[in-house]
C-alpha cells in the first residue's frame, strides 16, 4: 500500500480501526464504523477503506 502518511500513523489508525472492533458487540456497516472513526479522528475516506481491506486481506477483523 502506498498513502501520503508515515508509517507510524498508517499503524496508529489500523489499531485505532480494530480497536473499535473490537468494543463492538455486534457488527457494524462500513459507513458507520466509518463516520465513529471521524469521531475520534480526522481520516480520509479512500484511505479508510483500503485499511479495512488491508486488514481483511491480514484477516486481523471479521465484524463487518
Amino acid at each position: 500500500m502506498k498513502l501520503g502518511a508515515d508509517n507510524e500513523t498508517l499503524a496508529e489508525n489500523r489499531v485505532l480501526i480494530l480497536y473499535l472492533l473490537s468494543l463492538l458487540e455486534k457488527p457494524i456497516n462500513n459507513d458507520s464504523l466509518y463516520r465513529l472513526v471521524l469521531s475520534i479522528q480526522d481520516m480520509n475516506y479512500f484511505y479508510f477503506q483500503q485499511f479495512l481491506l488491508d486488514l481483511q486481506e491480514n484477516r486481523l477483523y471479521s465484524k463487518l
